[in-house]
Formats: C-alpha cells, structure tokens, sequence
C-alpha cells in the first residue's frame, strides 16, 4: 500500500508516484497536505487516512502488510496512537528529508530520496502484481464505507434555502 505525504506534491513527484502505484497496482492513500496527488477518481485511490478518513481506509491500513510511505511524515492525524499504527506492515519510508526518516515509526528501508531537475527513467523490472483478493478487498471497504453525508431534514442550509439578510 502506498501511503502519499506532502512531500510529493511539493517535489513534483505526482507523475511518478501515480505510476508507481499502477506499476503495483497497490492501493493509494494521501495526508491532506497530498491530496490531489492521486485523482479521486482513480480506482486505486482510497483517500485520505487518519482522523479524517472513509473508515474503510484505516481498516485497510490496518490490514497491510507493506506500507511504503513518501513524503510523508507520520503524524499524530494520520497515525492516531503510533503504536497502533500499521501493527502488522513492514514500513518503507522514503523522503527528502532524512530526519522525518524513522522518527515517529521505525522503517526499514529507510531512504533519503534527493530531489532532480529531472526525474529518474522508469525502472525497466516487470510491474509486480498486487494480489487479486487484496485489491477486492480494498474495493469492498471503499464501497462499503465511503464518505457520504446526505442532507438532513433539520439542516439550514440545504440546496434551495436560503438565510434571511436583514439589514
């Protein structure tokens, strides 16, 4: 599973990140700040993580067993209680900056990635296959949990109300 911190809209590396992730066929997830990294359309895009995300989105973190994360920093918003982050994943975490590398939870690889002018050829290895029941799974849980809030009754400002302006 891929996991899409800032970094990677900062660094450009939304082309790469995109095709690294079809290269895989592995799920995607984005912090806020790599949101637009992924379009949301993309079949491989489950959203944002943390306290913000669909629940299907942590229940497949939780499931994981490779979390590669770039850009990313690990925070409390993400993560929730660290410890309980990603229980069963290896982490490979991939960044510019190699202090974020590690610091909240240990890696392995840990990889300081420098920034180019241009960026790398494609690696020319054959695109691995992420396996077809882990890719069901991840679509059951976005179906089954999407993010969805329908209008209330009581709610004020529904389509077609208006508020008063007094004045």
């Amino acid at each position: 599973m891929l996991y899409l911190g800032g970094g990677v809209i900062t660094s450009g590396a939304t082309d790469l990140a995109q095709a690294l992730a079809h290269r895989l066929s592995s799920p995607v997830v984005c912090t806020l700040m790599a949101m637009g990294a992924v379009p949301p359309d993309d079949p491989l895009f489950m959203g944002m993580l943390g306290m913000h995300a669909a629940k299907g989105t942590n229940f497949l973190i939780e499931e994981a067993d490779l979390l590669l994360a770039i850009g990313a920093r690990f925070d409390d918003r993400a993560t929730g209680k660290v410890a309980e982050f990603c229980p069963q994943a290896t982490i490979a975490h991939i960044d510019i900056d190699a202090a974020e590398i590690g610091k909240i939870k240990p890696a392995f690889p840990r990889t300081r990635w420098r920034r180019r002018r241009h960026p790398p050829p494609p690696a020319q290895t054959p695109a691995a296959a992420t396996p077809p029941a882990w890719r069901a799974r991840a679509a059951e849980l976005r179906a089954t949990h999407r993010l969805h809030a329908p209008p209330r009754a009581d709610e004020p400002l529904q389509s077609g109300q208006h508020l008063p302006v007094s004045g």
